[in-house]
């Protein structure tokens, strides 16, 4: 029988430890907040909000059935976008009377690093936000959780069980519309972290989707987790055990590691000449 990694009644009660009761709608929420998920049992993607004209947190004509956003619990939601698929079960939330969706981590959907998907609801129409688009009004900052390699030689794929080689198709296909997202981000803005994003595309300096106008300001900081880059860039070596250990996230006994080599990272990628003034409250009064 395969059961997933972890049990999520650790995480749950972890979460709830800090959260509380505390609903999407709560006033404590004091500012603009998105979690997404991927529903299983519906097959699509969800994107729980708390802007009040949002068409699903607070609907007048759900004749009773529906549950509206703001009355879900931020604990189940959070649970939820963290239950990446044989690491944790799905949890599963009461969506209408009687209807519970089982959801798990919005990573195993197109949204595989959310920026995007979170920049749509800032200003889409139906989401009610509705911001400004605009280098000048908008900025992204997107932070990774360590980028791995999933290099593979192929004699070595050719004797990998098929349940294995499926684990690892859905790892590769996160990993692609990461950095699909990655691109179409720095297509469409004005990025000074911009990463290149294979031998071709480059980094897309040369190529803005809105021409003079960038849709937004868009920053991304992450560490990839390759033995030459943490090497070269922030004077770490591991051996290539350690770096497949430190590599799969799922350690708790590595978290030491983990938060040293995001605490090194940072420390050479973000710059205050990132971030213009313009997003600076004082500068703005």
């Amino acid at each position: 029988m395969l059961v997933p990694k972890f049990r999520g009644q650790a995480v749950a009660d972890v979460i709830r430890s800090q959260f509380g009761e505390e609903t999407l709608g709560s006033d404590r929420i004091r500012c603009g907040l998105a979690i997404l998920a991927k529903r299983l049992d519906s097959g699509s993607v969800w994107v729980f909000h708390n802007h009040p004209r949002g068409r699903y947190f607070a609907p007048e004509d759900a004749e009773g059935a529906c549950i509206p956003n703001r009355d879900l619990g931020l604990a189940a939601l959070l649970r939820a976008s963290t239950a990446a698929p044989t690491y944790f079960e799905p949890e599963f939330i009461e969506v209408a009377r009687g209807v519970r969706g089982a959801f798990v981590d919005g990573g195993v959907s197109p949204h595989n690093n959310p920026a995007l998907m979170l920049m749509m609801t800032a200003t889409l129409e139906g989401y009610g936000f509705r911001w400004p688009l605009g280098a000048d009004r908008l900025m992204v900052v997107s932070v990774g959780t360590g980028s791995p390699a999933h290099a593979h030689k192929s004699e070595a794929l050719s004797r990998m069980p098929a349940a294995l080689m499926a684990v690892q198709a859905l790892q590769s296909m996160m990993q692609d519309c990461n950095w699909l997202v990655q691109a179409l981000l720095q297509w469409m803005s004005k990025s000074p972290t911009a990463w290149s994003i294979d031998g071709e595309m480059g980094d897309l300096n040369g190529d803005h989707l809105a021409g003079a106008n960038p849709l937004l300001h868009y920053l991304r900081y992450d560490a990839v987790l390759w033995a030459e880059w943490l090497e070269s860039r922030l004077g770490l070596k591991f051996d290539p055990v350690e770096l497949t250990a430190i590599s799969a996230l799922d350690r708790p006994e590595l978290a030491a590691q983990l938060l040293d080599i995001g605490r090194r990272a940072a420390e050479i990628q973000v710059l205050p000449a990132h971030f213009p003034g313009s997003f600076d409250p004082g500068e703005a009064m």
